[in-house]
């Protein structure tokens, strides 16, 4: 079938138009101040809200901005250069309303494009991951690992407790929080290969000893509860720890991952 010549114009005339609207009506802040962090000095401010309007990160590394513009984690980020890691900035930004989370994540995207000229597609890559199935084969979970009803609404502390040279995971709901944590430690994506439903609370007690997380020297904001540097000998292993107290298995496979490539980024315009 074919069309008229001014048919097919006023066709991609529409698209041409509604691709610019949506991209002139992405919400960005009111007013934006991007600053070198060469003091050392930290705020008291909260790094970020959920809601309200305002945006205040103290001594924070580009890639760490990156992380929660896109909502994704880090270490499935590539491309960035050194830097982006190593070098802290404040950002200190207002909007003119209330915003949610979601539109919060679109303004520092538009404000990273404009002073850091970040540019960045998604892609498929193979990567080696960690499979967290169960141990046994009829089942049965660990005693750190208890089905529940529900969390309820009762106060619960930061999912990792420092304790002398080793670390506590505690927290409660399903299996994909337990998941995430255990991404976040192992900087590797971990893939719920267990099969279990519902929620449930659990508690595991491990050393710190080789977790990415907390060897990794990425500045004071990466470290959760500014941890001891000493190791507890009697502390087992994750791995270790997973399987004799949650009856989990971690095990080494690949898949493709989808990630976040940087195609480009530059140090920050002056203000």
């Amino acid at each position: 079938m074919r069309f008229p010549a001014t048919v097919l114009l006023l066709a991609l005339l529409a698209l041409f138009m509604g691709a610019s609207h949506a991209q002139s009506t992405r919400p960005t802040f009111a007013v934006a101040s991007v600053k070198r962090n060469i003091s050392g000095a930290v705020t008291a401010v909260p790094p970020w809200r959920q809601g309200g309007t305002v945006f205040v990160r103290t001594r924070v590394a580009v890639a760490t901005l990156i992380e929660f513009a896109f909502d994704i984690p880090e270490f499935k980020i590539v491309g960035a250069p050194d830097w982006a890691r190593r070098d802290l900035f404040d950002v200190n930004a207002k909007t003119d309303e209330d915003t949610s989370l979601a539109e919060m994540r679109l303004m520092l995207q538009a404000l990273l494009e404009d002073r850091f000229m970040l540019q960045v597609h998604s892609e498929q890559r193979d990567m080696q991951v960690y499979a967290l199935s169960l141990s046994h084969s009829k089942g049965q979970i660990g005693s750190g690992l208890k089905r529940i009803s529900g969390c309820g609404s009762n106060f619960r502390p930061p999912p990792y407790e420092n304790i002398p040279g080793a670390m506590r995971l505690t927290g409660c709901g399903s299996i994909d929080k337990l998941v995430f944590l255990l991404s976040s430690m192992l900087r590797t994506p971990v893939i719920d290969k267990t099969g279990l439903t519902g929620v449930y609370d659990y508690s595991l007690h491990h050393s710190r000893d080789g977790l990415p997380l907390f060897s990794e020297a990425q500045g004071p904001q990466r470290v959760p509860n500014a941890l001891p540097e000493a190791v507890d000998p009697r502390a087992p292993l994750l791995a270790d720890a997973l399987e004799d107290q949650l009856a989990l298995r971690l095990e080494v496979a690949r898949m493709p991952i989808t990630v976040l490539v940087v195609d480009s980024l530059q140090p920050p315009t002056p203000d």
